[in-house]
């Protein structure tokens, strides 16, 4: 179980008319321009501690970034962000 600490990331979401996904372009410098989407999202328990387990899949971009840890922590930021960030705004239920 790898734990991180969200950072703050800069993407965009945005509309795929062609396959009718709603994707996340990341508009980080290193990553700047690749565009992906979630797939699967789940949660666990472990050991006392609470988790999330994702896929992510991507449209735009490297598809090496796929097996990529560092940008597995960007993917889980933005993940952190549209979820428990927002849920605590109350932007989402």
């Amino acid at each position: 179980m790898k734990s991180i600490v969200p950072k703050k990331v800069n993407y965009q979401i945005t509309d795929k008319e062609s396959d009718g996904l709603v994707c996340i372009e990341v508009l980080e410098e290193k990553y700047q321009g690749t565009v992906f989407h979630f797939g699967k999202v789940g949660t666990f328990e472990e050991e006392g501690m609470e988790g999330v387990n994702f896929s992510y899949f991507i449209d735009e971009g490297d598809v090496s970034l796929e097996e990529d840890e560092a940008f597995k922590e960007i993917a889980a930021s933005i993940l952190f962000n549209l979820v428990i960030e927002n849920k605590s705004q109350g932007l989402s239920e």
